[in-house]
């Protein structure tokens, strides 16, 4: 399966901050390979988006309980074949009731160029089928997206 591109009219092209969704799940993990190989080439920064909603937070944010430390130590895992890579990740933990809203927002605060998700599977256009994340993003997303599919 190949990467889908969903790139808006009027965009001018150039890649130097992308924002990628990662959860944990086998499908969002089998985005970083290509984010790095299209890291590499452009010489783009990444940005590691993760998105939860905490029950209730009891914990002060120096803790290293604390969900959004938890959050970022996860994303440093997922992305560790980056780092090692030589590439400029940052690491970013939003809270959000779906990780759609968190993920696009993470997005327009970056001012990333491109925004990466995960697909659920991808059989060509018609057998397009995506999760509810992934799709969500794709219909609200403001600038330039590749869904990813699972290899």
């Amino acid at each position: 399966s190949m990467p889908l591109a969903v790139v808006p009219a009027g965009w001018s092209g150039g890649v130097e901050r992308m924002v990628v969704g990662l959860d944990g799940s086998a499908p969002s993990l089998a985005t970083v390979p290509w984010v790095g190989d299209v890291a590499v080439a452009t010489g783009a920064e990444v940005v590691a988006v993760v998105v939860r909603e905490p029950f209730f937070e009891w914990t002060p944010a120096d803790d290293p309980r604390n969900w959004r430390r938890d959050a970022e130590r996860s994303l440093g895992e997922w992305t560790e074949s980056l780092t090692a890579a030589g590439l400029t990740v940052c690491l970013r933990a939003e809270r959000d009731l779906h990780p759609a809203d968190g993920l696009l927002r993470a997005a327009a605060e970056e001012n990333a160029d491109l925004v990466v998700v995960a697909t659920r599977g991808l059989g060509g256009f018609l057998g397009l089928r995506a999760g509810g994340t992934s799709m969500k993003v794709l219909h609200a997303a403001d600038r330039p997206l590749v869904l990813v599919p699972e290899s």
